[in-house]
């Protein structure tokens, strides 16, 4: 028997019953019927309820793909139009930087604080501000330094947030940016 391009064969029990699976079509389960023509009525109506499920069950995922489709579409216009600025990226890393320096000035014994708060922070603004460059990656950015020649990953922005390095990796960016100024400084007096 055929029927909109499926095949069944059906097959007689002892029982008096035809039965039969159709090849290619799983959905449409066992067909069982007592007689040839009740049979033929029920692989119909089974192709049919089978293809109309297989149908149901497409639509249903091309609209989850769609909508997930939409959302992450949307997460990376936002993610997009939020990236932080270059001046963002600064301020934050001047800050951080800041505190590094006073805590580097406090272990030396030197006290900043008759500079005026805010002073570290302004600083660290204009050196940092010809030596940081901010890298766009779609969904995020990445701040970097230049140190001892080499590009240094110093602060990641997302959602309009500016994330530095902890104040004891600042530290160490600082320690090699004042050797890199002696290094810079003794061959002017060489």
């Amino acid at each position: 028997m055929k029927y909109r391009h499926y095949y069944i064969k059906p097959e007689y029990t002892e029982h008096q019953t035809y039965f039969g699976t159709v090849p290619g079509l799983p959905e449409a389960g066992m067909i069982e019927a007592p007689t040839l023509d009740e049979f033929e009525a029920e692989f119909h109506r089974a192709v049919d309820e089978a293809l109309q499920s297989v149908e149901k069950s497409r639509h249903r995922r091309t609209v989850k793909l769609l909508v997930w489709g939409a959302a992450v579409a949307g997460l990376i216009v936002i993610l997009a139009a939020t990236l932080p600025s270059k001046d963002k990226h600064l301020q934050v890393v001047s800050e951080s930087a800041a505190v590094a320096v006073q805590a580097k000035s406090e272990a030396i014994g030197f006290d900043l604080s008759w500079w005026g708060e805010g002073t570290s922070a302004k600083l660290c603004r204009k050196a940092l501000s010809n030596n940081l460059w901010v890298d766009n990656y779609l969904i995020f950015n990445v701040g970097y330094v230049a140190l001892s020649g080499k590009r240094q990953p110093i602060s990641i922005g997302i959602f309009n947030q500016v994330i530095t390095a902890s104040p004891e990796k600042m530290g160490t960016y600082l320690d090699d940016l004042i050797d890199s100024a002696e290094s810079i400084l003794d061959s002017w007096f060489d």
